[in-house]
């Protein structure tokens, strides 16, 4: 990677990582609408919704880990909420835990 593309890469988790270090705790950042979007669950629950049943679902900036958690109780086998900030891991790894609906281990999050 260029040096310019890697520091800009570099701002951009350090702006991430500003962002939930500044969250109080039980508070959520100003982008957690506290939900998956309305257009995922519509989505899954829609005729032509992709095959979900048994599938393996990496979800890219998951923040707090909405979408796994719904992705699997549409009928994923498991989902991972992948996130760059630590802070952000922590928090969906914690809503995850609080979620006793969803089978162990099928919905987790991950820092990369």
């Amino acid at each position: 990677m260029p040096a310019a593309a890697a520091t800009a890469a570099g701002d951009e988790d350090g702006r991430w990582a500003k962002i939930w270090g500044e969250v109080p705790p039980g508070g959520r950042p100003p982008f957690d609408a506290g939900a998956s979007p309305r257009a995922l669950v519509d989505l899954l629950a829609s005729p032509a919704a992709p095959p979900v049943q048994g599938a393996r679902v990496l979800i890219p900036g998951a923040g707090r880990g909405y979408d796994a958690a719904t992705l699997v109780r549409a009928g994923a086998a498991s989902a991972v909420a992948l996130d760059i900030v630590p802070a952000a891991v922590d928090a969906a790894t914690s809503w995850l835990a609080g979620q006793t609906d969803l089978p162990p281990g099928a919905a987790t999050a991950a820092c990369g």
